[in-house]
């Protein structure tokens, strides 16, 4: 009997994906507007700045990611799994039927 599985690190994906992204992915499954509202002010709301020493830099917003720990991530998180798991399964289907990528 031959298994063949492809492990994929989704939590490093998701650290790197754009809020529009997750706004717009989270969208499809139709929350109501005030939910809407709360998780694109809650992704937008946050920023950084960088000290090395006494110098510091001005406050940039952060645009990608997801605040590990939070409440929303593991929702927002399988959001992201379920949109790649179509993506990926869609290919790979293409892949076993034809024996080629593309």
């Amino acid at each position: 009997m031959t298994v063949d599985a492809v492990y994929l690190y989704f939590i490093m994906a998701f650290s790197t994906i754009y809020h529009s992204i997750v706004s717009d992915k989270l969208m499809e499954y139709g929350p109501d507007k005030w939910t809407m509202r709360w998780t694109e002010n809650w992704l937008n709301c946050w920023a950084q700045k960088v000290v090395i020493g006494d110098t510091k830099s001005s406050w940039k917003p952060i645009t990608s990611g997801v605040s590990n720990g939070s409440v929303p991530e593991p929702i927002l998180l399988n959001l992201f799994i379920n949109m790649m798991m179509g993506v990926y399964s869609q290919k790979v289907c293409r892949l076993c039927k034809t024996g080629r990528s593309g």
